[in-house]
């Protein structure tokens, strides 16, 4: 199962779970409208509330406003979410990270943390990202099971459990605990795997088995050594000049012309 379909799974929980449709947003004000539709001025619901995936939105933190964050009001569709994301998939044998923020449209406290909660959804695909307003219908009573106290709110699941939370507009600890399980359950894994040379175990390295490159001429290459290829060369030739000659004395001519040796 591929990251779309499970995305549409999702997408589909929140629609079939209690036939749950997100209330709109009133652009006029950032609000969400509680206003009841008056007898004979009823009003027609944009197309963008119809389905809570169907976002056409354009304001950050409006219902069914973001492509990215899904919205959710009761329990029951947050742990179906939660129990989909823990399905393993062949880049993620652990599950998907899902996140979810309880916010409220009426505190300008959630309402200005919306535009980073979009820029971090956009940030991190592979996480499933979701948002549930205090005034969406029956959502009081998946607050008070979800024992929020502060807003915003920000629980982190994975492996079908919660692991962090995180209260207030603290995005810098929340990035901290997605790098933190996003890369327990990606594809790169540096540790389960055995080694030849097991962590601690190692011997000297021979370096007669260094590979001998144009490297070598560099001056530096030997971490032990200053000097490059050329240097020593010369060095060694200048040692052998001495060895052979150091006790060299020329030839020298007597008084009666012969040459003594």
């Amino acid at each position: 199962m591929r990251h779309c379909e499970l995305f549409a799974l999702v997408a589909s929980v929140l629609t079939t779970v209690s036939g749950f449709s997100p209330p709109c947003a009133s652009l006029a004000n950032n609000r969400l409208d509680p206003t009841p539709s008056q007898p004979g001025h009823e009003k027609q619901q944009s197309p963008s509330c119809l389905h809570s995936y169907d976002a056409r939105g354009d304001y950050y933190g409006e219902s069914s406003g973001s492509y990215m964050v899904k919205e959710f009001a009761e329990y029951e569709q947050l742990e179906e979410i939660v129990k989909l994301a823990a399905m393993p998939l062949p880049e993620r044998p652990d599950g998907i990270v899902c996140v979810a923020k309880f916010t409220s449209s009426q505190m300008d406290s959630c309402v200005t943390t919306e535009a980073e909660y979009e820029r971090l959804a956009r940030d991190n695909p592979a996480t499933i990202f979701l948002r549930c307003f205090a005034e969406y219908e029956n959502a009081d009573i998946l607050i008070g099971k979800a024992s929020v106290q502060s807003w915003p709110t920000f629980d982190i699941f994975y492996q079908g459990n919660r692991v962090a939370r995180v209260e207030g507009s603290n995005f810098s600890d929340l990035e901290e605990l997605l790098n933190r399980y996003q890369f327990q359950n990606s594809q790169l894994d540096l540790f389960s795997e055995e080694s030849s040379n097991p962590w601690g175990d190692r011997s000297a390295k021979d370096m007669s088995k260094t590979p001998r490159t144009t490297a070598r001429f560099i001056p530096g290459y030997d971490w032990g050594s200053a000097k490059g290829f050329f240097d020593d060369l010369g060095d060694k030739a200048a040692a052998s000049f001495e060895e052979t000659f150091e006790n060299w004395v020329p030839p020298m001519d007597d008084d009666d012309g012969k040459s003594s040796k």
